[in-house]
């Protein structure tokens, strides 16, 4: 934050205001109703308010003396560590709800991957046992990458660009992973 964004907390204001008008513009329509998107809304505003206060209260006391001369010389970075707290939140709530996304693309791929192994089973070919087991591997890791690369991307992004991908690449970890499963059980 000190070398590369010299707005100090503006930056991760900025993000945060940002991502909440996506948060706001995207899932109004939300598959689960309004809700889910109502409650989202009232948690996010009441921990938004409550920052809000914290930081306020900081700056205040900044303000008033100088006998918190260790507050005073962190107060960016608090407010910053504060709007970064609630981002984090609202990206993680975002990525949790779209979890649905990975579930359609995992179901797809191995109903399909289901009838690659069929058409391979009545061809007579040949068993890829460890290419199944190294596909079996990568399940968790793609979702753990892709929920920390969503949370931890320094720049404000639509989810659709960070999930998109990833849950197409987790449908095609299942699809290979049903395709090179035994002939024969």
């Amino acid at each position: 934050m000190a070398f590369i964004w010299r707005d100090n907390p503006e930056h991760a204001k900025e993000m945060l205001n940002y991502e909440y008008s996506l948060v706001n513009d995207s899932f109004e329509n939300f598959m689960f109703g309004d809700y889910l998107f109502n409650t989202m809304n009232n948690f996010f505003s009441s921990i938004y308010i409550y920052t809000q206060r914290i930081l306020l209260q900081i700056q205040n006391e900044q303000n008033i003396g100088s006998h918190l001369s260790f507050i005073n010389n962190f107060t960016d970075y608090l407010k910053a560590a504060g709007y970064i707290f609630f981002l984090v939140l609202m990206r993680a709530f975002v990525f949790i709800i779209s979890l649905p996304w990975f579930l359609i693309c995992g179901v797809v791929a191995f109903s399909d991957g289901l009838v690659e192994r069929s058409i391979r089973k009545f061809e007579g070919g040949v068993e890829h046992g460890m290419i199944h087991h190294l596909a079996k591997s990568n399940f968790t890791f793609v979702i753990a990458t892709a929920f920390i690369f969503y949370l931890g991307i320094p720049i404000p992004v639509h989810p659709s660009i960070v999930i998109i991908p990833f849950g197409i690449l987790f449908g095609l970890i299942i699809y290979i992973a049903a395709w090179s499963f035994k002939k024969y059980l």
